[in-house]
């Protein structure tokens, strides 16, 4: 199940696939600077922050299993370069930000920016995981009792339509050889 924050994230990029590149020349630079307040109050790029250090970890064990003799030299090689592209995570936050910036405008940003600078929006980012698991418990349990009391009821009421056909099939039985006889030439 998606997180709140990678689902606030998809909403803002498939709100920009909906606006289409028609809105992306209207993006101010005061919706750039509210869509990053937003950006770092909600923490949406935060579960990326790491995605380097695992990336430069995974490289670095990969390339001293081909030189283990330079695992140290390696070491320092790796984080040298890891730092050297640290900024391209600023680059990412700020393209996140455009995202939510063609979606929202200044002032909506702004409001949700507020919002999530709160303690309460706050504890809605830290609960909202929580609650989407309940609720989707919670919507499970419904659609199995609907499901449940849907097939009875439907059932039922088959079966009233099928005995009903059966008490009428005797009836119908009966008067069909008196037809039958009706038509019959005498001899």
């Amino acid at each position: 199940m998606p997180t709140f924050r990678s689902a606030m994230f998809l909403l803002g990029a498939l709100a920009v696939l909906l606006t289409g590149p028609a809105s992306a020349q209207a993006v101010t630079d005061g919706q750039k600077e509210q869509a990053m307040r937003l950006i770092d109050a909600i923490h949406v790029t935060d579960s990326f922050a790491d995605a380097p250090i695992k990336d430069a970890l995974i490289i670095e064990s990969q390339i001293v299993v081909a030189y283990p003799n330079l695992a140290d030299r390696i070491n320092e090689i790796v984080q040298e370069e890891a730092l050297s592209l640290a900024d391209r995570f600023q680059a990412f936050k700020g393209e996140a930000a455009l995202i939510y910036a063609k979606a929202f405008t200044e002032e909506e940003l702004k409001k949700l920016a507020d919002f999530f600078a709160t303690d309460v929006g706050q504890k809605m980012l830290n609960e909202q995981e929580i609650m989407y698991r309940e609720v989707g418990r919670a919507a499970e349990i419904w659609r199995e009792g609907f499901r449940k009391d849907l097939a009875a009821a439907v059932q039922s009421r088959v079966e009233e339509i099928v005995g009903s056909q059966k008490s009428e099939a005797p009836a119908e039985a009966s008067e069909a050889p008196a037809e039958g006889a009706a038509e019959q030439p005498a001899n």
